[in-house]
């Protein structure tokens, strides 16, 4: 017996203007299928009520249909759930937005205005961001992850991932489907090429670094560090002044651009030994 699998996901993202009548469709493979529908109520899942059979969702013009929905498509034994998506009905006639002191202001949403940056965030691999408006309140929020907070904290990205946000006003008339893409900065800088300097009786030693791509470069104390050394000794030389004879200094360098740092540090050193003497033989 086949388990339930959906082969093509409903449409996310899905508005339409009040008076119209759409459905949104599922398709799976699988042996003795039924479909459950659900709309995400505060932070609840609650089945929409309907024919199991029904492939499909409808939606009616009210404009009270736009919301946060799912389908779990279930067999004999085994379940496939579809991905979140939006569904926003707008009012009829449709107004445009109205921008002022960079506020998005539609029909009492109060947010600021959402500029592609803002939309459309890159970070570093790894890294998380925090989405969304932290000192709007006024409005309600409702999150793809099932959040009602203004932001959200996503947690640590290793691929471009979506987030779809709906902004609800105050008196729960209106709504706006406002959808984040956290891009990936996937090339982080090179760690930097470091070379040690093994000296003989000297203590003033000058320790060389470089990249491969123009990167700076900021010396640590430790491979954990978070804080670099005096920004005076950040760059390509690192001169180091008054060591003892005889003595190690160690380092660890990062590359950084403008946005992320080297993933691996790079380790280098100043050995200072007591001074070679040469005999000659007779």
């Amino acid at each position: 017996m086949m388990a339930p699998r959906i082969t093509t996901q409903p449409q996310q993202n899905f508005c339409f203007c009040e008076g119209e009548k759409r459905q949104l469709t599922v398709f799976a493979e699988g042996s003795s299928l039924t479909y459950q529908w659900q709309r995400l109520i505060a932070t609840q899942w609650q089945n929409i009520s309907g024919n199991p059979k029904h492939t499909f969702l409808t939606f009616q013009s009210n404009p009270s249909a736009t919301g946060i929905f799912r389908v779990i498509v279930l067999g004999a034994c085994c379940s496939d759930t579809s991905v979140i998506f939006g569904v926003t009905v707008d009012r009829n006639p449709v107004g445009g937005l109205v921008v002022i002191n960079d506020t998005l202001m539609v029909s009492g949403i109060d947010v600021p205005f959402p500029d592609s940056g803002f939309l459309n965030p890159t970070i570093c691999l790894g890294d998380s961001i925090r989405l969304g408006w932290d000192n709007f309140t006024k409005n309600s929020y409702l999150w793809c992850t099932g959040e009602t907070s203004p932001s959200i904290q996503t947690p640590a990205l290793s691929e471009p991932t979506n987030y779809n946000a709906m902004v609800v006003s105050a008196d729960q008339k209106t709504a706006i489907l406002l959808s984040f893409t956290v891009h990936i900065d996937s090339f982080p800088p090179a760690a930097p090429i470091g070379v040690d300097n093994i000296r003989y009786g000297d203590t003033v030693v000058n320790l060389v670094a470089f990249t491969t791509n123009g990167a700076k470069i900021y010396w640590f104390a430790t491979k954990t560090s978070e804080i670099p050394l005096d920004s005076t000794n950040s760059g390509e030389i690192l001169p180091i002044v008054g060591l003892t004879v005889p003595s190690i200094t160690e380092f660890w360098l990062a590359a950084y651009t403008e946005l992320c740092q080297s993933l691996e540090r790079t380790y280098i050193r100043a050995v200072v030994k007591a001074e070679k003497h040469l005999h000659c033989g007779r």
